[in-house]
């Protein structure tokens, strides 16, 4: 079919349920509509902007997605203008001691979004260490973090209760390859140092801390 952009409606293939083309003149000259059952689904401007009025785009291929090729590049080295991924959904923080793992769980509740290759996640984790011994980390991120040690995700900690060493503060990052959050202390008087309760880093027994972890896969 040509369209030399006169009007076009009524253009009707198959049955009632089927598509339905139709190509406005005067005001809404060169305007492209498709219908179903009398109800526009989409809409091509005389500009080429395309509205989807219901419904959502489904990317139906894995690894394919939108490509911002047109766009101006940064001044570093590109590799992907492709955006072939989002998720968001919950994750299931738990703790993890290296020497002994005994603990009481309590509250563990996570969130996370995925946006390409870049996954922010969040997390509230609350536990009673009993007799674990250890270097503590937080385990079962959403997503194994890319295999990399010069790229590794980090920890940014908005709360945190009966955590010892008051001279310092709590960090960590994302261990390369891994679903598994290590946790720091550091200070300005000494280096950093793996928190480990063995070392009373762990002041009581009862462990409260929220957090947000941004890692790449």
């Amino acid at each position: 079919m040509l369209w030399n952009g006169g009007a076009i409606s009524g253009y009707v293939f198959g049955d009632a349920n089927s598509l339905a083309l139709s190509a406005g003149n005067g005001a809404n000259s060169r305007v492209m509509t498709f219908d179903t059952n009398g109800t526009e689904q989409m809409r091509i401007s005389a500009a080429g902007n395309v509205t989807i009025s219901t419904g959502n785009v489904v990317i139906g291929t894995a690894g394919k997605g939108i490509d911002f090729s047109a766009t101006t590049s940064g001044t570093g080295t590109m590799t992907s203008e492709l955006l072939a991924d989002y998720e968001e959904g919950t994750w299931t923080p738990a703790p993890f001691f290296s020497t002994l793992n005994t603990y009481t769980g309590g509250t563990a509740l996570g969130s996370y979004t995925k946006v390409g290759r870049l996954v922010s996640a969040t997390f509230l984790l609350s536990f009673e260490k009993n007799t674990a011994t250890g270097n503590l980390t937080i385990t079962g991120l959403p997503f194994t973090s890319l295999n990399s040690s010069g790229i590794r995700g980090a920890l940014a900690v908005s709360y945190i209760q009966r955590i010892g060493q008051a001279d310092k503060i709590i960090t960590g990052y994302v261990i390369e390859n891994t679903t598994t959050i290590q946790l720091y202390f550091t200070g300005q008087t000494s280096s950093s140092t793996v928190l480990d309760i063995t070392n009373s880093d762990l002041s009581t027994n009862t462990v409260n801390i929220v957090g947000t972890v941004t890692y790449f896969v």
